[in-house]
């Protein structure tokens, strides 16, 4: 069976005439190290590449050491860490501002989580995958007030981290 297929039904609808009812696995996010890539689906189901699908893109120090051919739920070692990957690709996905603006998700060797904007602003610390509300809420803020003020004053940041508590460290 192929990784995209959830489930087939086969059945006979009248006679002479047989069904085939088809559930395909939505990707919600696309991990690739170089050397691993695949798609994984709302419910920590990962499988192969086989075409383009435009979902968030994560780069980097992926802990996933699996064949190009792997379909299945997450090894348990990794669950957590992807679901929480889900997590944070199905909030960017979910709202338009994030999707235009985010162009890649990287882990760096310390595991943190950076994003990428589509302009080439500043990487986007989050550290790990915790605390997603609190750390959208920071980046709105950034994006609405730190910014703004930024450019009126002529000053550009390489990185914004959002991963400690109630900080935003502009450098």
């Amino acid at each position: 069976a192929r990784g995209e297929v959830m489930s087939a039904q086969v059945y006979v609808s009248s006679p002479g005439e047989i069904s085939i009812k088809l559930t395909q696995r939505k990707p919600i996010v696309r991990f690739d190290n170089g050397s691993f890539r695949c798609y994984c689906d709302p419910e920590g189901y990962l499988f192969p590449v086989t075409n383009a699908v435009d979902v968030p893109l994560v780069t980097g120090n992926i802990p996933l050491n699996l064949s190009e051919e792997y379909r299945g739920e997450a090894p348990a070692a990794v669950r957590s860490w992807v679901l929480g990957m889900v997590a944070l690709a199905g909030h960017i996905d979910s709202r338009e501002v994030l999707r235009r603006e985010i162009e890649q998700i990287d882990v760096s060797d310390n595991g943190d989580i950076v994003l990428y904007t589509a302009e080439d602003g500043p990487g986007i610390i989050f550290g790990d995958s915790g605390g997603l509300h609190d750390k959208f809420r920071k980046l709105d803020a950034w994006w609405r007030t730190i910014l703004p003020e930024a450019r009126a004053e002529g000053k550009q940041y390489k990185t914004i981290n959002l991963k400690y508590n109630n900080q935003i460290i502009c450098k």
